[in-house]
């Protein structure tokens, strides 16, 4: 996909956009309502005590806030392409897309991009800046940033692959849903589970080390391991999408 053509995909989103402001207006209220549930569940949390499992109500608000900053991110480029990928592929709607020249797997992720998550990004952002800890400095501030990025590949990668099993299962939205699942377990710190649980979603489905990590390195506690797990996940998870795409595609049967 060249720079030319993405250009003129998000010339595009922003017209989609104008002419759906209403929905997108209903998007916006409705992704910032989900951050307030979040805050007041925080405040049940912490009601009768300043301190959970070691962790502060405000350390605890940044994880929740980094978090959807990752999502909205993933979100803003590749929702819209993800949507439908899976019922695309099971009722043979993408002939036009493996005929076009261009890279068919960039091309379904990235083709428009859903312009009102970056609200939900700007919001969540402040509120990451008035929680983080103080004296961060400037190299602190842009491995933040690296690290959100890195969970938003992180989720768009696991995407990819859950979408990817519709070439191979007719039913495959309850695996498309998978990914929603795995958020939910990252948007908890990793005291909040027992051993068993932290070490699987820590090192086996290592959800919890990538989606905490930005917080655990703001209070200082993530470690080299963390970052290995990090770089690895991405590695892998990568491959395996490129991989069954390509796969997948070599069983796909034209509607035509």
């Amino acid at each position: 996909m060249t720079l030319k053509l993405y250009l003129r995909l998000l010339e595009q989103s922003f017209s989609s956009m104008i002419a759906h402001r209403l929905t997108a207006i209903l998007t916006v209220i409705l992704g910032i309502s989900f951050v307030l549930v979040e805050f007041i569940a925080g405040y049940v949390y912490f009601s009768f005590s300043d301190y959970l499992v070691g962790w502060t109500r405000e350390e605890y608000f940044f994880l929740i806030n980094s978090i959807n900053v990752m999502s909205a991110t993933y979100q803003l480029f590749s929702l819209i392409g993800h949507e439908e990928l899976a019922f695309n592929i099971v009722e043979a709607k993408l002939d036009y897309d493996f005929v076009r020249p261009v890279n068919s797997y960039l091309y379904n992720a990235f083709w428009r991009v859903h312009l009102p998550s970056l609200i939900q990004i700007s919001v969540c952002g402040i509120f990451m800046v008035y929680f983080a800890p103080k004296g961060l400095t400037l190299l602190d501030c842009f491995v933040v940033i690296i690290l959100l990025f890195n969970g938003a590949l992180f989720l768009f990668f696991m995407q990819q692959i859950a979408n990817s099993t519709a070439f191979w299962l007719n039913k495959s939205m309850s695996v498309v849903m998978i990914p929603n699942l795995f958020i939910q377990i990252g948007e908890k710190p990793k005291a909040f589970y027992p051993k068993t649980v932290r070490f699987i979603f820590s090192y086996v489905l290592p959800t919890l080390t990538v989606l905490n990590i930005v917080t655990d390195y703001v209070r200082g506690e993530a470690t080299v391991l963390d970052f290995l797990v990090l770089l690895i996940t991405l590695i892998v998870l990568g491959l395996l999408s490129v991989f069954m795409w390509k796969k997948g595609i070599r069983r796909y049967q034209s509607g035509n």
